[in-house]
């Protein structure tokens, strides 16, 4: 009786923590090494692997394992993704947003048996994590001690894990992403200063800025009223030898900003080479860039 407490304390303190986990660290690293150690605690094995789902839904790519893995294990691990078109049990688990034990991965047909034999695994239990309806991963211990099953409590907690700190893996995801998109504007804005200030051209920026275009401020002010083609247009009617580089955010623009005479289109996000080379190159020299 004693024992079965002291489990069910257990079980309590790590889904507590779990629970507590979702705004306590924007570091994905951090998240995925307490969820990996966790559900492994959880369950009682010596292993557990983050795999998160790439951006086009069809791979799950390792990310974080705990550290019983040796060097050997740890790049079998790291070199081997699971796709999902090839690895029926990982798919069925994204597909129905629940967790699927395995005591014999050996024997399964559904798994990868080369990835086993690599990581030298004899049972698997694999949980999903999801948020907001949305599998954001696959968390897969691994048993090398020989084939055991896993109880409906064990598979119920780490379910319960990986459901606590879901949303805390979307936040710190979308905290990287954003960390990244900021390093690039950041990036974008120190080309472009450079640029203008090779070519002499931070002048008649801030000039463009206050509406003092050439051919007086009211032109200038009716220039920057307009907006996407039209401008374009009115700027290439106006001032035809003027170059107009295009950087937006929607790449279905495309056509129009050709059409309406822009020399150049490019999508936000793109290298920060290409916008150099579309400053500085000649017209008849730049590549269109759609994406």
């Amino acid at each position: 009786m004693y024992r079965d407490l002291r489990e069910e304390q257990q079980r309590t303190a790590l889904l507590l923590s779990a629970t507590q986990m979702t705004g306590s660290s924007l570091d994905l690293d951090e998240v995925l090494w307490r969820i990996a150690h966790w559900i492994a605690a959880a369950v009682g094995d010596s292993d557990c692997g983050i795999y998160l789902m790439d951006s086009q839904q069809r791979v799950l790519v390792p990310r974080f394992p705990t550290l019983a893995l040796d060097r050997t294990r740890l790049a079998a691990f790291l070199s081997h993704p699971l796709d999902l078109a090839t690895n029926a049990l990982v798919r069925e688990v994204v597909e129905r947003g629940a967790p699927i034990a395995c005591p014999d991965a050996a024997a399964d047909p559904r798994l990868d048996h080369v990835a086993i034999r690599n990581l030298d695994v004899k049972s698997i239990l694999a949980v999903p994590i999801v948020a907001n309806d949305r599998v954001l991963g696959v968390a897969i211990t691994g048993s090398a001690d020989g084939a055991r099953g896993y109880s409906d409590e064990q598979v119920a907690l780490a379910s319960g894990i990986a459901g606590a700190v879901a949303l805390a893996v979307d936040n710190a995801q979308l905290y990287k992403e954003v960390q990244h998109r900021l390093a690039e504007s950041q990036a974008l804005q120190r080309v472009t200063a450079a640029l203008l200030g090779k070519h002499g051209l931070a002048e008649h920026h801030g000039r463009w800025r206050r509406g003092e275009w050439p051919g007086g401020r009211a032109q200038g002010r009716r220039v920057q009223a307009q907006r996407g083609a039209d401008g374009t247009q009115l700027i290439k009617s106006s001032w035809p030898e003027t170059r107009v580089v295009v950087l937006t955010l929607y790449g279905a623009d495309h056509a129009a900003a050709m059409s309406a005479g822009a020399d150049v289109f490019l999508v936000k996000g793109c290298p920060s080479v290409e916008l150099a080379q579309a400053l500085e190159s000649p017209p008849d020299q730049v590549q269109e860039v759609a994406r």
